[in-house]
């Protein structure tokens, strides 16, 4: 093997080129390289594709696709329009803050409609007799319902009086007495006032009974008040 030698002048062009080159190892040095800023201008007719992150502003109407949730974060004003029919449950109680001056109008419904009752029966004892039965007619296909009775008579000085009224609606006849009493100012004259609750109907008896002391005979007049509801087919009717 032939072995070359340096004299000292061709170590220093050696060393003289090296530091022409900035480096004497021929091995290339590895380190890490700075991103360059790259800066894109495109026109709002190719707009860059991005991803916004956090909170965004948005100008111009937006569309969603699918159903999302949506949180809404205050109250606001809706206006809704319906559908089809709507079904609203409440739970609880409902209270109705009307005043007096502008009530809230309501329905009994689960009652039948009724209708004013009142009758007027005249009741004449002949002479020689002490008293007498009376039927009150009442209005067919309809249950009465009997709630006040009112009754006068005018008698002969020593004469008293006393009433009954029977229905048998329902069952055996229920009698309610009633005994007219002196007028404070006029002599001869009974009257009397009650309030009371009976049942009649057309298809069973009602009547009206009335009983003297003596059989010196008199005349009498009893009133009746109340309401009637349909009833068809008594008593399987609901009471009102």
């Amino acid at each position: 093997m032939r072995y070359t030698r340096l004299t000292a002048p061709g170590v220093a062009i050696l060393v003289l080129l090296a530091a022409c080159t900035g480096r004497i190892d021929p091995t290339p040095s590895v380190g890490a390289q700075q991103p360059s800023q790259v800066v894109v201008t495109n026109s709002t007719a190719q707009p860059v594709p991005t991803t916004a992150q956090g909170m965004t502003t948005i100008a111009g109407n937006v569309g969603i696709s699918g159903t999302p949730n949506v949180n809404v974060a205050n109250t606001p004003t809706t206006n809704a329009l319906q559908a089809g029919s709507w079904n609203v449950g409440i739970n609880g109680l409902v209270q109705v803050g009307n005043p007096a001056t502008n009530p809230v109008q309501v329905q009994d419904v689960g009652r039948t409609a009724r209708q004013p009752f009142q009758i007027a029966r005249l009741l004449f004892i002949i002479a020689g007799s002490t008293g007498g039965v009376f039927p009150v007619p009442l209005p067919a296909g309809r249950l009465v319902v009997i709630e006040q009775i009112s009754a006068r008579a005018t008698l002969v000085t020593g004469q008293l009086i006393t009433m009954s009224i029977t229905s048998e609606f329902g069952g055996p006849g229920h009698s309610v007495f009633v005994v007219p009493k002196p007028h404070p100012f006029a002599a001869g004259i009974f009257e009397t006032t009650r309030n009371v609750r009976i049942y009649a109907h057309a298809n069973s008896r009602f009547e009206v009974a009335v009983s003297l002391n003596n059989a010196m005979g008199g005349g009498a007049e009893i009133h009746l008040h109340g309401y009637s509801v349909d009833c068809v087919s008594p008593p399987a009717c609901t009471l009102p």
